[in-house]
């Protein structure tokens, strides 16, 4: 039972994500997907700053490190699923921190609060792309997944493209890095839902 709740928090954990930044993206006044930044709806003087932090940051933080530790038992048979959900439950850690150091007003980073708000933010999804590469050995190496190891190579290379985008600060060659954030994060996210369907049909259910 303890297994099956900690996998369903990894399905969890991208929903609970995708309804704050839709639900509170209509709440605060001038808000938009196209143009802000998502930590905006948690930053310093944000009108909705406390519930935004804690709905986007801490339970899908917590859920987040619940399915690393989830992975970390269940995925047991091989070292790289181990590893993998080490990097997850550092890349939980990571998220649910964001929660206490929100990032400065317009997310423009001035103060050490909004450096550890950025360090944070980062960790939260760097983690998390490390982990493709352990679960793609896994599942090359594992009979009950067969080709999905795909999943996690396509998840890395998308990510590591987008970060790298937002790193190296390259709007000025492709527009919309609002956009690019969203995607950035959608990206690790929706590999975590995926793959905590897929573990759960291939190792709790049967």
């Amino acid at each position: 039972m303890l297994n099956k709740l900690l996998i369903i928090a990894g399905m969890a954990s991208p929903l609970v994500l995708l309804a704050t930044i839709i639900a509170f993206g209509f709440i605060l006044p001038d808000f938009t997907q196209s143009s802000n930044y998502i930590s905006e709806l948690g930053a310093r003087e944000s009108p909705v700053q406390l519930p935004a932090n804690i709905f986007a940051f801490l339970i899908p933080g917590i859920l987040y490190l619940l399915y690393g530790i989830g992975l970390f038992r269940v995925l047991n048979d091989h070292w790289a699923g181990k590893v993998g959900g080490l990097f997850i439950i550092l890349g939980g850690l990571s998220m649910l921190l964001i929660t206490f150091f929100p990032c400065d007003p317009g997310c423009i980073t001035t103060t050490q609060g909004g450096e550890l708000h950025e360090f944070f933010s980062d960790n939260a999804l760097y983690l998390a792309i490390v982990a493709f590469v352990f679960f793609a050995l896994y599942f090359a190496k594992s009979k009950d997944f067969g080709m999905k190891w795909v999943y996690a190579a396509f998840g890395f290379t998308i990510s590591t493209a987008l970060f790298t985008y937002l790193y190296l600060e390259l709007s000025h060659l492709v527009p919309f890095p609002h956009i690019v954030q969203r995607l950035a994060i959608a990206t690790p996210f929706l590999f975590m839902l995926v793959t905590a369907i897929v573990i759960y049909k291939k190792k709790i259910q049967n």
